[in-house]
């Protein structure tokens, strides 16, 4: 935890910034070079008395010794970037701490990247920070030297100790320097030129000398935690340095309050491939837990202070066991810089041998997710542990063996059951290793998910009890019961209460209930941001009902769901709070204040109307499809649309692509054959790929459940029958239906067509050798087709792959692959053996189709793997990877098979130009056989989102729709998954008839 400290290649990144102009410079300060482009200075520095950019900002950077091996030392252009017009966010308001953006990107060579920090605990921390105070100058007060803006490499090496605890009143860090200057008449002169410096604990950022007024030996930085906690500021840094900004704890040499009493076995007693998968969850959560952090803006000034209780009525009495000297579990998070000391107090219980199991009661808002969030954030900052964020909507726990009573289910909750046999369910601990192995694959590679469960080192908070169905919540109490390892479980007071009168108490289980907003807490929440820009009356009327307790007004904006959904409304200039007490009842403020949110953060009314569309066509969709499951992941957009759907557009995107491969193979021929008999043989055969892989797809898509086991040869066989038949039924619909518009449009062009066929009929009746060997390798080489579609899309079951191929494994996997191509001729050389073909006319398509299809399935499981670290990418940089993997694949594999198969032909004695055609033709055919087949979540989420476009039910960019909702805080991320900020706003639109005006 207190490793990375800071070293010489740093110093490549030290910063002088001076405005107004080189010749006579008006301000002087010290920054940090954070990325590329990017350097963190004081906003003062930058500015003149009416806070606007100074015309001119030159910029050094680098190491100042001369001795260091640094670059030469130049001046940069540089402008601000951050805070700019209109930020109108809290940190911009409150914080002296600017960006700047020079003209060009400076190298720093090997200098590690940032890495972001906060102060924590009550100890203090050593820090460091390099700037260019005007005392360390030789002749600080030399007039000329400062009008020419030759200031000499004089750098200071500012150290002391930051007290976490210390404060300056408005949030910001108190520095405990020690060297200082000189004493001067001035005492706003003495730390001159320090402003801007950059403040490290531990090598991480955690602040940054702001402007001081008071002199002394003291010196004040405004928090990172705050900075980061601004989405422009956050988007700014991702975008420079190409990574998304996470903010670590440091603290002092004391130990944590978890580290009192160690909870879980020494990292040296696990084997070390299960040491290595704990670190890989630890390092995923970590970075979800800061972007939760980040999104729901938690890290941002003026938070609103949340108070609990300890609910003991619905728990076990303790007052004799060993839990009860930790006393009242009734704590708070503050509305100041100890925020987060409640969240580690309320870890340290949880891990000082208390409690296994604590539960999170409230209200719907009151912020159980929230503090379940800062908790797993403390756990993970106090100890070993490895706290795992979970939605407990996918878990099926199963049924308690007594019937609810009559009338308990409601209309709508599954009634059937009632007076039925209870089902077994899933045990807590294999659900828990289920969905560990699929959020986090990357430690699904290393070890069984068991073993991790079983390792006592993770703590599962689960999110949402009262989000089960309501016939499972009791069987789902009852088996928590049983799980020894630790967890915090969120839910709804009542909900929790009637499941525990069902399933009986959780025995190792102490409760906390959140309390409602205090009033004058919900007033100082709301007006703050007014009384910084001078608007102090515009919440005049709520505020005094607020504080009267009296009426709906006061009683909804008792949570700080509805209190944060209240000051985001409001927050513009020509909005009126007031217009909430005019509205009589409780579900009306509701509704006034849900479509408020989404006007202010969408002003405009056209594009309001189209996103009120689609995210009420989301929220729909997440309820019903997935199981109220609040995550929303690309690849499962496809279950919005019905399976025939899915087959019909795979088929007709295949024909044309069909089509179009059988039209340019036709052209690199020296005899090519009629246009149209071209174009509707290569449509046929595309359509036949398309309809057999939209079957597959469309069974994938809507499949619930974990991924099934690989199949074995006969389970393989016959699925590649069965689909083989339906795709031929299919595409013989679809050859009936372009011959039939053939002969209604071009009657010429359809009589070639005709004439084909029935030659090749009457060859067939015939019994020539050469065509009933055709027919056995068409028929043969479908069966091949949908073994390899089968086989493909078993091994990826619909979910995003990568392509990292090794050397190593090629050669196994192609092994693989030609024992399967064998098992495909296995009819062709029945046939000969029959006597019903002659083995010269089946010796090359036996060949051809063992090829084909050892290519296909060798290079395709090669080159394509499941993704391994979903929950550390971003959903477009998954689709992107998704996509170049069934490129690559369906390319090479491509490539290979034109090779061979051209191959082939000429070593038959064919010409070179239909060797070409033929080898171009099947090559291209597998490539879209393998892209198809192989189940490509990147396919099928294309023509999914084309059929809801067409439908508008979704935009024609969605992932810039998604990344501006995001950006306006609608949606908020979750690894790769996007959820809703609010789960109320998603009711709200989830029971909405019509478009938001």
């Amino acid at each position: 935890m207190f490793a990375d400290p800071l070293d010489e290649r740093d110093l490549k990144r030290l910063a002088l910034v001076c405005a107004g102009t080189l010749e006579e410079s008006t301000a002087r300060g010290s920054g940090w070079l954070i990325g590329r482009q990017l350097v963190l200075t004081a906003h003062h520095v930058v500015v003149d008395e009416h806070h606007e950019p100074l015309p001119t900002i030159k910029v050094r950077v680098g190491d100042p010794r001369s001795a260091a091996g640094s670059p030469k030392l130049v001046w940069r252009d540089a402008q601000l970037c951050w805070p700019g017009p209109g930020t109108g966010s809290a940190a911009a308001d409150v914080s002296d701490v600017a960006l700047l953006r020079l003209d060009k990107p400076v190298d720093v060579e090997s200098s590690p990247s940032v890495r972001w920090g906060r102060a924590a605990g009550i100890t203090p921390v050593p820090y460091h920070g390099f700037g260019f105070p005007l005392f360390a100058e030789p002749r600080p007060d030399d007039p000329a030297r400062v009008r020419r803006g030759t200031w000499s490499r004089a750098a200071e090496h500012l150290r002391g100790e930051l007290p976490p605890v210390s404060t300056d009143g408005l949030d910001g860090l108190v520095l405990d320097t020690n060297p200082w200057p000189a004493e001067m008449a001035d005492p706003r002169r003495r730390w001159s030129g320090a402003s801007g410096t950059a403040v490290f604990c531990h090598g991480r950022l955690v602040g940054v000398v702001t402007l001081d007024m008071r002199g002394g030996r003291r010196l004040y930085a405004f928090p990172t935690r705050l900075l980061l906690g601004d989405p422009a500021f956050a988007r700014l840094v991702a975008e420079d340095t190409g990574e998304v900004p996470i903010l670590e704890t440091v603290r002092g040499n004391e130990l944590g309050l978890g580290r009192q009493a160690p909870a879980f076995p020494p990292p040296g007693s696990l084997p070390s491939n299960v040491a290595e998968s704990l670190s890989r969850v630890r390092l995923a959560m970590t970075k979800d837990i800061s972007a939760r952090i980040t999104a729901q803006d938690l890290a941002m000034p003026e938070p609103l202070t949340v108070r609990w209780r300890e609910r003991t009525d619905l728990f076990l009495d303790r007052a004799d066991s060993h839990t009860c000297a930790t006393g009242s579990l009734t704590g708070e998070l503050k509305a100041s810089s100890e925020r987060d000391l409640g969240a580690a107090w309320l870890a340290g219980v949880l891990l000082a041998g208390g409690p296994r199991h604590l539960v999170v009661l409230g209200e719907a808002g009151t912020g159980k997710t929230t503090l379940a969030i800062l908790l797993a954030r403390a756990l993970l900052d106090e100890s070993d542990a490895v706290p795992v964020v979970l939605p407990m909507a996918s878990w099926d726990p199963g049924d308690l063996d007594e019937p609810l009573s009559p009338g308990e289910n409601g209309p709508a909750d599954d009634s059937h059951r009632r007076g039925t046999r209870a089902h077994a369910g899933e045990v807590f601990a294999t659900w828990f290793a289920r969905r560990i192995a699929e959020v986090f694959p990357s430690a699904r590679a290393l070890c069984d998910p068991a073993d991790l469960v079983h390792s006592h080192r993770l703590v599962a908070v689960l999110d949402g009890l009262d989000e089960m169905p309501r016939r499972l919540r009791a069987a789902a109490i009852a088996r928590l019961d049983k799980y020894d390892g630790m967890l915090v479980l969120t839910s709804r007071s009542a909900e929790f209460a009637e499941a525990s009168a069902r399933g009986g108490v959780l025995s190792r289980a102490r409760g906390i209930e959140i309390k409602p907003v205090k009033p004058a807490d919900a007033v100082r929440y709301l007006t703050g941001r007014d009384l910084i820009r001078r608007r102090e009356d515009r919440w005049k009327e709520i505020e005094d009902t607020v504080t009267s307790r009296t009426g709906p007004v006061a009683d909804v904006l008792s949570t700080p769901l509805m209190l944060s959904l209240a000051r985001k409304a409001y927050e513009h200039e020509g909005s009126s709070p007031s217009e909430l007490a005019i509205a009589g009842d409780r579900a009306v403020i509701k509704k006034i204040l849900l479509n408020r949110y989404l006007t202010s953060v969408y002003p405009n009314p056209t594009e309001r109307r189209r996103t009120a569309r689609w995210l009420t066509f989301l929220a729909r969709e997440m309820g019903r499809s997935q199981g109220r499951d609040p995550d929303f992941h690309w690849w499962r957009l496809a279950r919005a649309v019905p399976w025939p759907v899915i087959v019909l557009l795979y088929t007709l995107s295949a024909a044309m692509l069909g089509a179009a491969v059988g039209w340019f193979g036709e052209a690199i021929n020296d005899e090519p054959e009629s246009a149209v008999l071209v174009l509707f043989s290569g449509g046929l055969a595309g359509g036949f790929v398309g309809s057999l892989s939209g079957m597959i797809a469309g069974r994938t898509v809507h499949a619930t459940g974990p991924p099934p086991p690989r199949p074995g040869i006969g389970a393989t066989a016959l699925s590649s029958l069965r689909h083989a038949l339906s795709a031929t039924t299919v595409t013989c619909l679809l050859g009936t239906v372009l011959l039939l518009g053939l002969h209604a449009g071009v009657p010429a062009e359809a009589g070639v067509i005709d004439r084909a066929l029935t030659e090749w009929w009457v060859y067939l009746l015939a019994n020539q050798s050469g065509e009933v060997a055709s027919l056995a390798s068409y028929i043969v080489l479908c069966l091949g087709v949908a073994v390899v579609a089968t086989l493909l899309d078993t091994a990826h079951y619909g979910f995003p792959r990568h392509s990292a191929p090794r050397l190593a494994s090629l050669l196994p996997a192609l092994i693989g692959a030609l024992r399967i191509g064998a098992l495909v001729d296995i009819p062709i050389v029945a046939a000969v053996a029959m006597g019903g073909i002659d083995p010269e006319d089946a010796f090359l398509p036996c060949l051809m189709l063992a090829s084909i299809v050892t290519v296909a399935l060798g290079l395709g499981r090669w080159l394509a793997k499941p993704i391994t670290s979903v929950e550390e990418r971003s959903p477009v940089a998954i689709l992107r990877t998704d996509r170049k993997a069934t490129m690559i694949t369906a390319g090479v594999s491509g490539a290979v098979a034109t090779l061979v198969i051209a191959g082939l032909k000429m070593g038959t004695g064919s010409w070179l130009s239909t060797a070409a055609s033929t080898g171009f033709e099947m090559g291209a055919g597998l490539a879209l056989t393998v892209a198809y087949g192989s189940g490509s979540a990147w396919i099928t989420f294309v023509l999914a989102r084309i059929w809801l476009t067409v439908r508008r039910q979704v935009p024609p960019r969605l992932f810039r729709a998604l990344h501006k909702a995001q950006e306006v805080g609608v949606l908020r991320p979750a690894g790769a998954a996007y959820q809703f900020r609010h789960d109320e706003f998603r009711d709200h639109l989830s029971r909405t008839s019509e478009p938001h005006r």
